[in-house]
This record gives structure tokens, sequence and C-alpha cells, in this order.
């Protein structure tokens, strides 16, 4: 990671899926999302690129 930022990983469990919308729009205000995992639905999802 760049000098003063971190790499920063967050597991989140029964999370209502009318709250993850909202959720996720507050994290990206706050972070870089880089990588997105949905066990329930199976479903991963790259969100961006780390080099950028």
């Amino acid at each position: 990671a760049p000098e003063g930022y971190r790499i920063v990983y967050i597991r989140m469990y029964d999370i209502s899926r009318e709250v993850l919308p909202l959720l996720l729009a507050e994290l990206r205000k706050k972070a870089k999302m880089i990588y997105l995992v949905d066990h329930r639905d199976n479903k991963r999802e790259i969100v961006s690129d780390m080099r950028e």
C-alpha cells in the first residue's frame, strides 16, 4: 500500500439484503473497494484494479 494508506479486509456476516446496497455505498465513500465476495449468492466481483 502507498505510504499513509492500509490494505484492509472486512468480513461481514448476516447482512440484510435490503441494507446491503446502502452499506456498500457508505463503504465506497470511505475506501477504495477492490473485491467483493457474496457467499450467499456465490458471487464474486472485482470492483476495481489495485494498481489504479
